[in-house]
């Protein structure tokens, strides 16, 4: 298996240990909630396994291209937006009914490079612009945050789908942070 396969079977036994979770909530008593129980303990040691297998494994050539795709994808946006009207701001809805889809999209397009999805980067060709400052990202803010980013991204000493993961969860903190709260 490479490391790719092992990431695949990873996000396949996760989603099988949430089901497992949401079984177990639903059954008060009895046997079924006891396999439940019993199912999830093994489905957890195999998350750990495979977990092991994936920063263990020595080619690791589809985690170190994503770390790469990241940093592409986030120059992408970077490209994209730095030569704009510094009077503008990025809308947040994106012609959208959904507030902040904007900032779900950035962190999608990340996503979608760490677990494996698509290789390469999407260009963010079409993004919607306002004047209207509380309901848009300010472009110098964001352009900052992604270099800082690119920063944090280049500098992750052992490049494997784990740490890509966890760089990704602390994305999402810190641009929830910075543009929502």
């Amino acid at each position: 298996m490479n490391e790719l396969d092992l990431l695949r079977n990873l996000i396949d036994l996760e989603k099988s240990s949430i089901f497992l979770e949401i079984q177990i909530e639903l059954w008060h008593e009895g046997p079924e909630k006891q396999k439940y129980i019993t199912d999830k303990i093994f489905v957890d040691d195999k998350i750990e396994k495979f977990k092991n297998e994936i920063i263990e494994i020595r080619d690791k050539q589809f985690s170190i291209r994503a770390n790469r795709g990241i940093i592409d994808q986030i120059n992408a946006y970077i490209n994209e937006i730095r030569d704009k009207d510094p009077r503008l701001f990025l809308d947040r809805n994106q012609g959208t009914v959904l507030k902040n889809e904007l900032l779900a999209s950035i962190a999608r397009d990340i996503r979608m490079q760490i677990n494996g999805s698509i290789f390469g980067h999407n260009i963010p060709i079409d993004l919607y612009y306002t004047i209207e400052k509380e309901n848009g990202v300010n472009i110098e803010e964001l352009i900052s945050f992604f270099k800082n980013e690119i920063e944090i991204i280049s500098n992750i000493p052992i490049v494997n789908f784990i740490t890509l993961r966890d760089y990704y969860n602390a994305f999402e903190s810190r641009i929830i942070d910075r543009f929502i709260n």
